[in-house]
């Protein structure tokens, strides 16, 4: 039996455990360091994983540092591999909407103007020149409706009798 310094006690089996039972670890701090057999990644919550369970997709661990680290897996062709590993198609890189995690498959794309006849919106996106300064948002942040000038209806004049 191990008693805290706050005076609580903790049985012989859980001291030197990897679970912390006593307020400030007093159960875990003068424990042998724990390690794994050498076929075995050690977690640092002490638990084993087999090596082969490492970069399988699976967290192992229980805080998926299993997973961490590890090298990009190969895609099938024509797919792009985001930075986490997943795949997704070629064809969705460069679409203008995000499906990798941290947006890589919108980096580095580039950019495509807009045709003589549309307005480019100023994250990029075109819409019909037909569509400026028509009273309704077209643009995701409305720039289609700046610095529009609205058309003054002529003065009628006015009759003093």
């Amino acid at each position: 039996m191990l008693i805290c310094s706050n005076g609580n006690c903790v049985p012989a089996n859980k001291v030197c455990d990897g679970s912390r039972d006593c307020p400030n670890n007093d159960d875990e701090n003068s424990c042998a360091q724990r390690g794994c057999p050498g076929n075995q990644f050690t977690c640092t919550n002490g638990n084993c994983v087999n090596t082969t369970q490492l970069c399988d997709s699976s967290n192992n661990c229980g805080n998926n540092e299993d997973e961490a680290f590890c090298p990009a897996r190969g895609c099938p062709p024509n797919f792009f591999a985001c930075n986490n590993g997943n795949c997704i198609p070629r064809n969705q890189v460069c679409d203008g909407n995000k499906h990798c995690e941290n947006n890589e498959d919108e980096d580095f794309c580039p950019r495509q103007g807009c045709s003589p006849n549309q307005f480019t919106c100023t994250d990029g996106s075109c819409i019909n020149a037909n569509l400026l300064c028509n009273s309704q948002r077209d643009c995701a942040d409305g720039a289609d409706e700046f610095n529009c000038v609205l058309p003054v209806a002529p003065m009628q004049e006015m009759m003093i009798e």
